[in-house]
């Protein structure tokens, strides 16, 4: 019934205990799905994507001894969890994108999955060990964190698609991906990756396949230098932006810009060992400025602030100082901060002009 313009409630399907093939995808049903598949032990195929379902997914679905393909995506409204053990063993294809999971994913899946796509829900966990049967994984657009581990890909060695962008993931880039001869698209962007990529990443199978995908670059903080091989075969880099970590001066001001700029926080923080260097460069910093405002004002014809304080205290209400004269001695002495601020700021701007940056290409606004 795939294709038509049908739409209501689905009727009750209790009374099709042989049902085996359900296909009503790309129509504009609503309410909920089925609720008791116990009543459906022939299901092999559950096909109902593109349409408006809401509620909760039943959980008996993954009960079913014979269910090999389920496809649920865009159904916005449709919610609920999935179990912590995915044990169905004649699952290969399970499809949810688009929907409105939330919690973990399964820590343990015990199926034959070859088909993992739950792109664009609320999950939030970290990734767990996937079968070696797995061709396809998809996880991209949700709230996943922790860090793969770098033996993760190894029993994976059918893989060929993996997509995990736009989560929380960090840790350094997993080696055992050299290991995969039939990857043909990786997607990483997006997460909060970091440190050195492999010197011999270009080495390899991805790198040497044709019509191969990477995106690897885009919102991680790798340390530079980044080949130029990795950013022309990197195709999330448009316009050869992103971040790599040996920048402590320029990056923090680029990465606060660009979260400001977009929405969807493209441009992740930098880690906590990046951002303790800022913390210590932008300290050190103001401690200058300070200092030097203090030497500047101190000879002035004026006197410093200090000084200006301390006169104010001392005096008494005999003191023939006038009100307005204390004033222009705050503002002035004002100014004289301000000067030195904008003066070492360009000191440190000559000098940091040509350093190592988060970016290939640095814009002007930036610098």
């Amino acid at each position: 019934m795939g294709n038509n313009s049908l739409s209501g409630h689905l009727p009750s399907l209790s009374d099709l205990p042989k049902l085996a093939e359900f296909c009503i995808n790309d129509n504009n049903f609503s309410g909920p799905l089925p609720s008791n598949f116990s009543k459906h032990p022939q299901l092999t195929i559950f096909i109902a994507h593109n349409n408006n379902f809401d509620g909760e997914l039943s959980s008996t679905i993954f009960d079913l001894q014979k269910l090999e393909t389920v496809i649920f995506s865009g159904n916005e409204k449709l919610s609920g969890s999935l179990p912590s053990i995915l044990d169905s063993p004649a699952l290969t294809s399970f499809v949810m994108e688009g929907c409105n999971l939330s919690g973990k994913l399964p820590q343990t899946i015990k199926s034959n999955l070859n088909f993992l796509y739950l792109a664009g829900n609320n999950l939030k966990s970290t990734i767990p060990a996937l079968p070696p049967s797995i061709r396809n994984v998809s996880l991209a657009n949700n709230l996943l964190y922790g860090k793969i581990d770098d033996a993760f890909f190894e029993h994976l060695l059918d893989l060929e698609v993996f997509d995990i962008r736009n989560n929380n993931i960090g840790g350094t880039m997993p080696t055992s991906l050299s290991q995969l001869n039939h990857l043909e698209e990786l997607r990483l962007d997006l997460n909060k990756l970091s440190g050195a990529l492999p010197d011999d990443i270009t080495e390899w199978p991805i790198y040497k396949k044709l019509n191969s995908t990477t995106s690897i670059l885009f919102g991680n903080v790798w340390t530079c230098p980044v080949s130029d091989e990795v950013r022309e075969h990197s195709h999330d880099d448009d316009h050869n932006v992103y971040a790599c970590g040996d920048s402590i001066f320029v990056s923090a001001i680029a990465v606060f810009a660009g979260e400001r700029a977009n929405e969807r926080k493209w441009l992740h923080p930098p880690t906590s060992t990046t951002k303790k260097n800022y913390n210590i460069s932008f300290g050190s910093l103001g401690a200058a400025c300070l200092a030097l405002y203090f030497v500047a004002t101190y000879f002035g014809p004026f006197g410093n602030m200090w000084v200006i304080a301390n006169s104010f205290r001392r005096e008494t209400r005999y003191t023939k100082i006038s009100d307005g004269h204390a004033l222009c001695n705050v503002v002035h002495s004002s100014l004289d901060l301000a000067k030195v601020l904008v003066l070492t700021a360009f000191a440190l701007s000559i000098g940091y002009w040509n350093a190592p940056s988060d970016y290939d290409v640095v814009p002007l606004f930036y610098r």
